[in-house]
């Protein structure tokens, strides 16, 4: 068995408290969790390793973008049952503010 290599934990979107989230070109986007350093989520977009891009995140708190590029993609059944892509992305700087406070960092 290998070693986690995060260097933060993930937190389930269910945990995460008033936030949405869409890619910044307007997609929609199904969260599935966030950490400091990154996010996983699915969508109807294609979006294949090692495309730089940028999500949107809607918190009571005000909007955050958080830049960065996708690391994986697998083709996937969405839960309306059609076809889609999981998607995993790694942020360019890790998140600030209230983002950061739910996902277990400083504000």
């Amino acid at each position: 068995m290998s070693a986690n290599r995060r260097r933060w934990p993930r937190v389930p979107a269910e945990a995460l408290k008033g936030v949405k989230v869409w890619l910044s070109s307007g997609g929609e986007v199904r969260l599935l969790d966030l950490s400091l350093g990154g996010a996983r989520f699915t969508s109807r977009e294609r979006l294949l390793p090692g495309l730089g891009m940028s999500l949107r995140f809607k918190t009571p708190e005000g909007d955050q973008d958080a830049r960065g590029r996708v690391v994986h993609s697998k083709l996937v059944k969405l839960a309306d049952g059609s076809l889609g892509y999981e998607v995993g992305m790694v942020f360019d700087e890790p998140l600030s503010g209230p983002l950061a406070a739910q996902t277990g960092g400083t504000k």
